[in-house]
């Protein structure tokens, strides 16, 4: 909770590299073209926002915050301790975009820790090399999955 500097690119639709971490070295270069102007703005931990609307359970969290990912989940450390999310759904990358940006392992990693594990990948993107640039991840928090399995069965989620 406070301020931070805030990365705005100069392209009306590029919100995609807008981003509270510096832009690296790797994105810069295929992005020279680009300028960008910094603004500083509020900053919230997902646990206030919750505490402060009154909400103790969160079905699904969707985050795409550019590289910034890690430092929204620890602003959410409560409700991920008390497995209060049940499914999470966030953009990971492989390869830095970002000075400072966690990779898909980190997020797993951290994520992990609180009892989420991955469920799937979807609408990724790959260099011509075949390598993984980015992917939204999707993981399910334990009791979610013994949700899951008590309503649909074990044949049928095989968690």
């Amino acid at each position: 909770a406070g301020t931070a500097v805030f990365r705005v690119d100069n392209r009306v639709f590029a919100g995609g590299a807008n981003s509270l971490l510096e832009h690296g070295d790797r994105f810069l270069a295929d992005q020279a073209h680009a300028a960008y102007m910094t603004v500083s703005v509020p900053t919230v931990r997902l646990d206030d926002v919750c505490a402060d609307a009154g909400v103790d359970h969160v079905d699904l969290l969707k985050l795409d915050v550019e590289g910034a990912e890690l430092l929204a989940l620890r602003g959410a450390a409560g409700l991920l301790g008390a497995s209060a999310i049940d499914v999470i759904d966030t953009e990971v990358r492989s390869l830095p975009d970002y000075d400072g940006q966690p990779l898909l392992e980190d997020l797993l990693g951290h994520l992990g820790g609180f009892g989420y594990r991955l469920f799937n990948l979807y609408g990724d993107a790959e260099a011509p090399t075949g390598q993984l640039l980015w992917a939204n991840a999707v993981l399910l928090s334990e009791p979610f999955r013994a949700e899951l399995t008590d309503h649909l069965g074990q044949a049928a989620t095989r968690f």
